[in-house]
């Protein structure tokens, strides 16, 4: 199953680069009603929380996660195909939906069981640079970070949402929660996360002064 799948992926990097961009679109259109069950425009309509929903559905735990990989695959493969014809904002929509759906995977599956042709999350990361991450991918995010140890990473994460200030209050909160969960890792855990202990005090004080902040009558308004 696995092994078919990535043999379409091949040919559509092959098509892609051939410039036979009217085979690609018939090549994903084929991949996503075999193997996921959906068209692009249905996955890229429904929420994140549907989608999943709809992968897993009736399947094996094996098997979504399975759906799951070959969708983000086919997503991507969609937002390059709309980078050839100028559709910037097509592109955008299935990277973002490709990152959500990744990260949500990835948060419960081990490294070693995703497949090659999974794009990866360095590489969606790169290709949204200059576009705005929503909340809840940025939170996802967050969380992929402090479970691997990129305690720095996941305070960036952390200060983006902050800066979103329709989410400053909750964020506040969630940062509070973050920064002390960290404070009961060892010195030598936080170093080698990048972020030892009299940053993450600093950062708990940033996070007090924003809440004081916050609250103050003029933000009320």
């Amino acid at each position: 199953m696995i092994e078919k799948f990535a043999a379409l992926i091949a040919q559509i990097v092959q098509r892609s680069s051939e410039g036979d961009l009217e085979d690609v679109r018939k090549l994903i259109n084929q991949g996503t009603e075999e193997w996921v069950g959906l068209t692009i425009e249905e996955m890229r309509e429904m929420s994140d929380s549907k989608l999943i929903s709809r992968l897993l559905k009736g399947v094996s735990t094996a098997e979504g996660r399975n759906r799951c990989f070959m969708t983000v695959a086919l997503l991507h493969q969609t937002a390059r195909l709309h980078d050839r014809t100028n559709e910037q904002g097509e592109a955008v929509q299935c990277r973002l939906r490709a990152l959500a759906l990744l990260m949500t995977i990835r948060n419960f599956t081990e490294e070693e069981v995703v497949p090659d042709f999974v794009p990866k999350l360095a590489l969606l990361l790169e290709e949204l640079k200059g576009f705005e991450l929503p909340a809840p991918v940025l939170a996802a995010l967050m969380h992929h970070h402090e479970l691997n140890g990129e305690f720095a990473k996941a305070e960036d994460r952390l200060f983006e949402l902050l800066d979103r200030m329709e989410w400053e209050g909750r964020t506040i909160e969630f940062g509070h929660s973050f920064f002390h969960r960290l404070l009961g890792k060892s010195d030598e855990e936080l170093v080698a996360g990048g972020l030892p202990k009299e940053e993450i005090e600093s950062a708990i004080e940033e996070l007090h002064k924003r809440g004081e902040s916050a609250k103050s009558p003029a933000n009320s308004r």
